[in-house]
């Protein structure tokens, strides 16, 4: 976990599927002006331990509660989730309720998501679950190497983009780890079973202020694309609206935005307006009566 600046509640920013707590870099020094703010990285991810468990949603939730433990904070927090960070922000929520004064979705991952997009787009699905299982099927093949040659095979995992390069030659060391390649393919081969895990007919969050930050571009056609495929993606991104409008009524207070001329990383993209939205969350559970 890295945390910054000081105050309640505390704000916990859930990163999204290949992801560590590095792509929040242009969010959290604003909202640390306000309170304390603190990324963490699932396991095999960023400089986080591999881990022989299984890497489902439930697991990578209580190792957030287990960080959480050996930090001790116990809240109040305002929970932050991009992409399927938002099934761990929703699984702590139904968990610790009392906890949680304060939710903030961005560009969110939503219930059983897989199988609603594989129904309004079977074409689009299978070319987006083809290129994640040859990326999984690369991370155990390049794992399957090192364990045969850990000095000489090449570093699996390329961070780049926002990255220092003294952090990005660490990072590089450290994906010689055969365990670690094995943790995170674990992670990405079992996003379709978490988006059925995450699924809770019963949830609600009360009186509990809550944003949903919605792309208008979360899925683009890739360049070239048929007519058939470039409907089939308008129609991804129409379903993925219907979830969001569903996550923002899970409270009283829930609000969906929509950003437009964005893509999926809105907090690289519009890291003001995502910054602007969870101290507006902060603001309102410091106005609400303590539970």
């Amino acid at each position: 976990m890295v945390c910054m600046g000081r105050g309640k509640p505390t704000v916990i920013l859930n990163a999204g599927a290949a992801d560590w707590g590095v792509v929040w870099g242009r969010v959290q020094g604003g909202i640390a002006q306000k309170t304390q703010v603190c990324t963490w990285d699932r396991a095999g991810f960023g400089f986080s331990t591999a881990s022989s468990a299984r890497q489902s949603v439930d697991e990578t939730t209580r190792d957030l509660e287990r960080a959480l433990q050996a930090n001790r904070m116990k809240g109040p927090f305002v929970l932050v989730g991009h992409s399927i960070g938002a099934y761990e922000t929703m699984i702590f929520s139904d968990r610790h309720k009392s906890a949680v004064v304060g939710i903030v979705f961005v560009d969110p991952s939503i219930p059983n998501q897989s199988a609603r997009l594989a129904h309004v787009a079977p074409g689009a699905t299978r070319t987006s679950n083809s290129s994640l299982a040859s990326f999984v099927s690369q991370r155990r093949a390049c794992a399957d190497m090192l364990d045969r040659r850990p000095m000489n095979a090449p570093a699996c995992t390329q961070y780049g983009g926002e990255v220092p390069p003294s952090v990005s030659s660490a990072l590089a060391r450290l994906d010689r780890n055969a365990n670690r390649m094995r943790t995170t393919a674990s992670l990405l081969d079992n996003i379709a079973t978490d988006a059925r895990i995450v699924i809770n007919g019963e949830r609600q969050y009360g009186s509990t202020p809550l944003i949903v930050l919605s792309a208008s571009n979360s899925f683009v056609a890739p360049e070239g694309a048929s007519a058939t495929m470039r409907m089939e993606v308008h129609q991804e991104q129409d379903e993925l609206a219907k979830g969001h409008i569903e996550l923002a009524s899970l409270s009283l207070r829930g609000e969906r935005r929509i950003i437009g001329d964005a893509g999926h990383y809105l907090q690289l993209e519009h890291p003001d307006i995502v910054a602007a939205a969870v101290m507006e969350v902060v603001d309102q559970a410091r106005e609400q009566p303590k539970r």
